[in-house]
């Protein structure tokens, strides 16, 4: 297995990092960002092996994850590619992890907002395939970026990602592309993975959705063509009109509404120094809290704790309490905000909503 890292110039000291305490991985700085497309290619074109994973970096993955979905994929010979099931910092179910094509009807429906409002119809939600369940194999249209599991092999054939998209789209355009070879993209939630998100882009920011629209304006100039194609760009530009205007006036009352709570001195954040709730393996477990402690935390494990809904539990990985496990619980306990310590690390880390930038605590 190699372990392959594309840094988009980041400016945070990853570089430092990574390469002292992982010197086994294969790690490449780019002095600009290429975008999603351009990196994910380039790590490609150094990859030597014969099973690709495009993984997004704000993940966690269960310990079986690459052999199980290793073992599916080959014992498909009309296998595509493979995408998993994801849950997002809170443990919710997010609905990208299987999606229909983006069709005119479909796309009008998402783009308008009726998909939200019908979330379970086959009819109205099948930009995201709600007709069939979270739990079940299947066939899908479209995979999430964020994990698409695919072979060399059909690489070969389809090609990498379209560089015409920077960032959102391309993982659309590859599904489609998959699909227009002959191949089948399964939905396999047997591997369940959390997707931090809202790393990249806040959903909530007027550069998402120019950066969204775009992406979603370009794969319809490449796979609609003529009358279709105009109608499907004439409801994008409809789309981006009202998310644009929607944007706008969430981000002044959003303002308003943080301005009123600093005022009354009320921010809901980890800088309050609120009690963490930590449990886990017992090494890992101890260690966490000193690092918590140090950075002038409250801590209470989690026996111990009688309210665990407005504080942030924090899951501690070690010899007794795998990813896996780590995993299982966040899916059943669906915390509010939680964080994740792992075996070794100096820091505790975690993200408190899927359109939220994650939070680090560091010793």
């Amino acid at each position: 297995m190699e372990i392959i890292v594309i840094d988009n110039n980041s400016g945070d000291g990853s570089a430092a990092y990574i390469r002292k305490r992982f010197p086994a991985v294969k790690y490449q700085l780019i002095n600009k960002n290429l975008g999603f497309a351009k990196a994910c290619n380039y790590g490609l074109q150094l990859s030597q092996g014969t099973h690709i994973l495009f993984l997004n970096p704000d993940t966690i993955l269960p310990e079986d994850s690459l052999e199980k979905c290793i073992r599916f994929l080959d014992s498909y010979a009309n296998a595509g590619a493979l995408g998993v099931r994801m849950l997002d910092g809170s443990g919710n179910f997010l609905k990208e992890s299987k999606r229909g094509n983006p069709t005119l009807r479909a796309s009008f429906f998402k783009l308008s907002g009726l998909s939200a409002l019908f979330p379970n119809s086959a009819f109205f939600a099948a930009y995201y395939m709600a007709h069939l369940s979270e739990h079940k194999t299947n066939v899908v249209d479209i995979l999430s970026g964020a994990f698409i599991m695919t072979t060399k092999k059909v690489l070969d054939i389809t090609g990498g990602f379209d560089e015409a998209f920077f960032m959102y789209g391309e993982d659309i355009d590859l599904s489609y592309t998959i699909q227009k070879a002959g191949f089948l993209n399964y939905y396999y939630p047997e591997i369940t993975i959390i997707h931090f998100k809202g790393e990249s882009t806040q959903k909530e920011s007027l550069r998402y959705l120019r950066t969204f629209y775009k992406a979603m304006s370009i794969f319809a100039g490449k796979h609609y063509k003529g009358f279709k194609g105009i109608i499907y760009r004439i409801i994008i530009e409809c789309a981006i009109l009202l998310s644009v205007s929607a944007g706008l006036i969430i981000n002044f009352v959003a303002g308003l509404i943080n301005k009123i709570k600093a005022i009354a001195g009320f921010k809901k954040s980890l800088s309050n120094k609120q009690p963490l709730i930590i449990t886990g393996s017992p090494e890992s477990v101890e260690i966490a809290m000193k690092i918590a402690a140090h950075a002038g935390f409250k801590v209470i494990p989690k026996e111990q704790a009688e309210n665990t809904c407005q504080s942030p539990v924090v899951y501690c990985e070690g010899s007794e309490y795998s990813f896996k496990a780590i995993i299982k619980q966040w899916d059943e306990e669906k915390p509010e905000t939680a964080m994740i310590y792992a075996n070794g690390s100096t820091s505790i880390t975690g993200s408190p909503g899927k359109n939220k930038t994650g939070e680090t605590i560091a010793w």
